[in-house]
């Protein structure tokens, strides 16, 4: 028994050709022009364009201003150990926030230490709380400019508390 084959049904070949080469030129020209845009932004340094907004990058910070980096030590059985913004289930910023930028360093870091030493007493890891505590803060000096190194350290008020 002899199988007929039907065959499929010739189809235009011609215009495909032509539709690719036009998508391919209209796709190049969206990237062109998305090329040139973004050349135009940096050349000129505009502030705010349609498609981006760089204004953070292009605010000029005059000399005197400083980054500034604050630091968070515990104490416990006579060990000293750096504890971060995970210790104190804070995100960098909020922890950054309390200790960097705060006004009264002491005061700050009284709270985070006591707020540490009352989440291990409420989960009954007290032997674990810290015995002491202390914070630095330093400004770190742009290179080239002349300024003396500041630099602050504060010893906390650890609550003595229940063992």
């Amino acid at each position: 028994m002899r199988r007929r084959v039907q065959e499929a049904p010739a189809r235009d070949d011609r215009a495909t050709p032509q539709r690719c080469l036009a998508q391919q030129r209209l796709l190049s020209g969206f990237f062109a022009a998305f090329l040139v845009l973004k050349l135009a932004e940096g050349w000129f340094g505009l502030d705010s364009w349609p498609l981006t907004d760089v204004s953070m990058f292009w605010e000029r910070k005059p000399a005197d201003v400083v980054p500034k980096r604050a630091r968070f030590y515990g104490m416990r059985d006579g060990a000293t150990f750096e504890l971060s913004s995970r210790d104190f289930w804070l995100s960098e910023d909020e922890f950054n926030t309390r200790l960097r930028d705060e006004d009264d360093l002491a005061r700050a870091c009284s709270a985070l230490a006591q707020s540490y030493n009352q989440r291990l007493r409420r989960r009954g890891l007290s032997r674990q709380r810290l015995s002491g505590a202390y914070a630095e803060r330093e400004e770190i000096p742009r290179p080239g400019v002349p300024r003396e190194p500041w630099h602050v350290r504060v010893e906390c008020a650890v609550s003595a508390g229940d063992p």
